[in-house]
This record gives C-alpha cells, structure tokens and sequence, in this order.
C-alpha cells in the first residue's frame, strides 16, 4: 500500500458522485471504452485499476463504518496500491475513524480531501469533474 485517500464531507455534498467521475475517467484512461457507461447519480461502486503502474481501489460509499470496512475488505482482497474512498466527516464519524486505522495497518496517514462543494446544479458537475481530476493527478 502506497496511499490512503478519504474524499470527506456531510451528506449529499457529491462525494460518490465525484469518485463516480474518478472511476469513469479511469475507465477511459485504461480500456478501449471512449465513453463509459453512465451511472445514475448516487450509485455506489467499488472498482480497482492498473494505472500508471499501480493497482487504483475506488470505493463511492463511505457513510459508515461498516461500508468503509467493506471498502477496505474490497482494496484488501484487489492488493491495491493507491485507495480512495468516501468518508462522512474527517474527525467524528466512525468512517473516519475506519479509514484511518486501514492506512496505519501500512504504517501511512490518510491524505484527507474535503469534498468541494457548489449549492447551485448549474455549476455542481463542473466542480465535481474537477476534483475528480485533481485526484487522478494525485495517482
């Protein structure tokens, strides 16, 4: 394991919707697949990829402990080097605290991403996009 990254925030600020838009452009990035297939919103996945020679984990759902340890179980069992997953808030919440005890299992810290957020549906897939984007740099 390389690096732990939680995408935190309260409820319904975009967090699966932009680790939704990670896992889209990975897709691209690495098959032959020029528009992968369109997710209705909210839908939560686990998906792994070869990138840029890691093995990439995403995990969208993260409202609970449980769904983090699952998210971990999933990154576990796909020997992935680079994880990311939702969390609920970054200090209080037990998905917090579940992720943070996965990352130091590899002796890592969680790189803590707070999730951007726009209140108007004009502009909220532009600013999910973009963080998406900005976690695909992070890899």
């Amino acid at each position: 394991m390389n690096k732990v990254i939680g995408l935190w925030g309260v409820a319904s600020t975009g967090k699966t919707t932009t680790l939704n838009l990670l896992i889209d452009l990975l897709e691209v990035a690495t098959t032959d697949c020029p528009m992968p297939t369109p997710q209705p919103e909210r839908v939560e996945r686990r998906k792994a990829f070869i990138y840029n020679g890691f093995k990439i984990g995403i995990a969208t759902g993260g409202d609970t402990d449980d769904i983090v340890k699952e998210n971990c179980a999933f990154f576990d069992d796909e020997k992935c080097d680079i994880v990311f997953s939702a969390t609920r808030k970054r200090y209080d919440s037990g998905s917090h605290i579940e992720l943070t005890n996965y990352a130091e299992r590899f002796g890592l810290s969680v790189t803590w991403i707070e999730k951007d957020t726009d209140t108007t549906s004009r502009t909220k897939y532009i600013v999910n996009l973009q963080q998406a984007l900005d976690l695909l740099d992070m890899i």
